[in-house]
């Protein structure tokens, strides 16, 4: 019950203190941290002296306790190396003068000595149950003693002490028995006489080669130096408290004389500005809050709020900033909060565009793009911002580096064109700028529709119904043309009848029936384009008719040095096609390439299965003259042709051109003059195939 009354005690102090902190002015608290800070700074510099002057007492007196081990050690060594063996061998194994044999004893002997003349010096060796009463350990030294036993790889301790109420700097290191040692603290009837004779056999016995023999310890006092010290450093926190004052006046004047005055003219902007625009309750207990007056009451009226803003301003001016700060920064984020929405929704409808979005400013950097444009070029918007079109994919590719861009900049009114890149793709595009106040370009958005497809299906339907409106004249004219051919073959026979024997006459009917024949095959080939009969199409292998029609132009192939190299998917499926017009279509692709090649070169055939759009692809591909870029839209048309005069009708391609698209299907061109031509052909693969 005791310890639950103190809690509420400690904390009531506790709440009171920071209470009490809390009703201080931030002036006040400043200057008090201040003040605080500099105290700290006054005994820290006390400190670090006191602890340096510690150190270098320390390192002193380690020093001197280094000459007296190294002195005592050096008596010792001595006595068991040269005196002890010497009246050894002078008076016999059985002989013992402590006074020149016993290394303890003659250490503890100069070092009495040596304390006469070296009183500040403090020398013992002693052990637990030392044969010398007067060696015998005190608690220190026990300590000392278990410390080495339960230690053995340490050498030595040392340290400052208090002995007797005076501070020593003391340093100890073990001793430990060696085989010369044993002779008199080995076994009883191994020691000397004299030995037992003046200390007995009770103590001192007992000890085998390696044992602890007790500690050597040097003591040096240093209660004077610590005093001393302690005096520097008193006096070193007495200065540093001095300058910390003065220091401490300074920085007020500092502080009032200049960052005051400027933090007025901040005041009196924020009480000039919040209170008017700020008239809400908000502020006040904002306001309320931060002065240390607790919190403030509900339904709190305005002039209510204008005295509690008074009562705040008596605290000082960096409260009042503090508290108008808050209120601003409120503010702020409430804005922001606004201004994310209004770019979310920005963003939704960008990116609720399918067509290609981006948002650039007057230097043409881009600053938003929707998602269309980052998944048409497989970017993501990390690497987009900042960046101009032509630096993410390519000049050549990028659609808005056009005319219109430049006519928007001058003409600040949107501006509207179409425009093609190097990939053949069509766009149509739309500039809008974005003005500032001045009227001048901020921003240009920028609006791209790929109407690639939608103009190649208008360029489809207008080839479509041109081959359709020639068709119905083809076959009129072919009908009106086959008749008076017919008549003039049947006049050339029977002239040739009438001719025999004359060789001169004849062979100019010969002329004449072979070009009536040659017009009756152009006549023949007109009505087979015009009157094209339905597909029949069942399951077959385009492999197979592309084999087929190598076949059938086997001896045009053999007579040349033109190369076939195929590359044709052995797992391509069947595909429902009318495979005697799919044999047609490659013919005809295969001569125009034999004959595009010329003497020699190569013709790549090539099929694959794109099982994801549901097509088979068909490749030939050859490295003849090519084709030149004005010419490519040109040569589906019917009777265009670039070969010389009666070496084609140009219906080849037409008619290849229709039976791909009576199969649903597509051909493409694409030529470089000079180097290749290649056409591909795309046959869409039905669910029964």
């Amino acid at each position: 019950m005791a310890e639950e009354e103190s809690r509420p005690r400690s904390g009531s102090k506790i709440g009171f203190l920071s209470r009490h902190l809390t009703s201080l002015s931030l002036r006040t608290r400043f200057f008090l941290g201040v003040g605080i800070i500099l105290l700290c700074f006054c005994s820290i510099c006390a400190y670090i002296i006191y602890r340096q002057g510690k150190m270098l007492i320390e390192e002193a007196s380690r020093a001197k306790s280094q000459i007296v081990m190294a002195a005592v050690e050096a008596t010792q060594t001595y006595v068991r190396q040269v005196l002890r063996p010497k009246l050894y061998e002078v008076m016999g194994r059985d002989a013992f003068i402590m006074e020149g044999m016993s290394t303890s004893y003659v250490s503890r002997a100069v070092m009495d000595r040596f304390g006469e003349a070296m009183p500040e010096y403090r020398y013992r060796r002693v052990n637990i149950n030392a044969r010398n009463p007067n060696s015998e350990a005190n608690p220190a030294e026990v300590r000392m003693l278990k410390y080495f036993a339960a230690n053995p790889d340490k050498q030595d301790w040392e340290g400052i002490l208090l002995i007797d109420g005076e501070s020593q700097y003391m340093r100890y290191r073990p001793v430990y028995f060696s085989a010369s040692c044993l002779h008199c603290h080995g076994k009883v009837a191994d020691a000397p006489q004299a030995l037992l004779e003046k200390y007995g056999s009770e103590r001192g016995f007992g000890h085998q080669v390696g044992d602890l023999a007790g500690v050597v310890a040097v003591g040096i006092p240093v209660d004077i130096a610590l005093g001393q010290l302690k005096g520097k450093a008193f006096a070193v926190f007495m200065s540093c408290l001095f300058g910390a004052i003065v220091l401490y006046v300074l920085i007020s004047s500092f502080f009032n004389r200049l960052v005051a005055g400027d933090l007025r003219k901040i005041l009196n902007i924020f009480r000039q500005e919040l209170p008017e625009e700020e008239g809400s309750p908000a502020l006040a207990e904002a306001q309320h809050r931060d002065s240390g007056l607790g919190e403030v009451p509900q339904n709190l009226k305005w002039a209510d709020e204008l005295k509690l803003f008074e009562a705040v301003q008596a605290h000082d001016e960096i409260e009042e900033i503090t508290v108008a700060a808050r209120t601003l920064a409120r503010r702020l984020r409430e804005s922001r909060g606004k201004l994310l929405q209004s770019n979310e929704l920005l963003q939704s409808v960008f990116d609720s565009t399918t067509d290609i979005v981006i948002l650039t400013d007057k230097d043409l950097r881009i600053k938003m793009v929707n998602k269309a444009f980052l998944k048409r070029y497989h970017l993501q918007e990390a690497e987009v911002q900042g960046r101009l079109c032509q630096e993410l994919h390519g000049g050549d590719l990028c659609p808005f580096l056009s005319c219109g861009l430049q006519k928007v900049l001058e003409s600040r009114k949107p501006v509207i064109e179409e425009v093609s890149n190097t990939a053949g793709e069509i766009f149509l595009m739309h500039f809008y700028p974005v003005l500032d106040e001045q009227g001048r370009v901020e921003s240009v958005v920028r609006y791209a529709r790929d109407i690639t497809e939608q103009r190649r299906m208008e360029q489809n339907i207008q080839r479509t119904e041109k081959l359709a409106s020639l068709g119905q004249l083809a076959a009129g004219v072919a009908h009106e043309i086959n008749n008076p051919l017919g008549v003039i073959l049947t006049y050339t026979d029977l002239l040739k009848k009438g001719l025999v024997g004359q060789p001169e006459p004849r062979e100019d009917v010969d002329t004449i029936e072979k070009h009536t024949l040659t017009c009756k095959r152009i006549v023949a080939d007109l009505l087979k384009f015009a009157r094209s009969e339905s597909a029949q199409k069942q399951l077959a292998s385009l492999n197979r008719c592309i084999e087929e029609a190598l076949n059938m132009m086997s001896h045009h192939l053999s007579r040349g040095r033109v190369a076939i190299r195929l590359d044709l998917d052995p797992d391509l499926p069947l595909i429902n096609v009318d495979a005697d017009k799919m044999k047609q279509v490659f013919l005809n692709l295969l001569m125009n390439a034999l004959q595009a090649i010329g003497e020699e070169g190569e013709i790549l055939v090539s099929t694959s299965f794109n099982e994801a759009a549901g097509q088979e692809q068909v490749i030939i591909r050859d490295n003849g003259k090519g084709i030149e870029p004005e010419l490519l839209e040109k040569i589906f048309d019917p009777f265009f042709s670039t070969k010389a005069a009666g070496e084609g009708t140009g219906l080849g391609l037409s008619v290849s051109y229709g039976i791909i698209q009576e199969h649903r299907g597509e051909i493409q061109v694409k030529s470089e003059p000079g180097e290749w031509t290649e056409f591909t052909i795309l046959l869409p693969v039905s669910e029964t195939a």
